[in-house]
């Protein structure tokens, strides 16, 4: 299970890391990502979860891997009128 949860990991980093994102914290299977700093691009995060699943998906496992992917974006946190 160590090769398998390795091998995502590293397949995860160097996706985030090839679309500008920061690999904040690895969480046992899970991998919590930042975008937007120190320079944002309105559709990095997008790009990089299209991608992050074609990657995950074409991992050579003796396990099958299924993806998950939350996003916050921080949008409506603002003050409403």
């Amino acid at each position: 299970m160590c090769e398998v949860i390795s091998a995502y990991q590293k397949r995860v980093a160097e996706t985030v890391r090839r679309f500008g994102g920061f690999v904040a914290k690895y969480m046992s299977d899970g991998v919590l990502v930042y975008f937007g700093y120190p320079e944002a691009h309105e559709d990095e995060a997008e790009r990089a979860v299209l991608e992050l699943l074609a990657a995950v998906s074409g991992l050579k496992t003796h396990a099958a891997l299924q993806t998950r992917v939350g996003i916050a974006t921080g949008a409506g946190r603002g003050r409403r009128p």
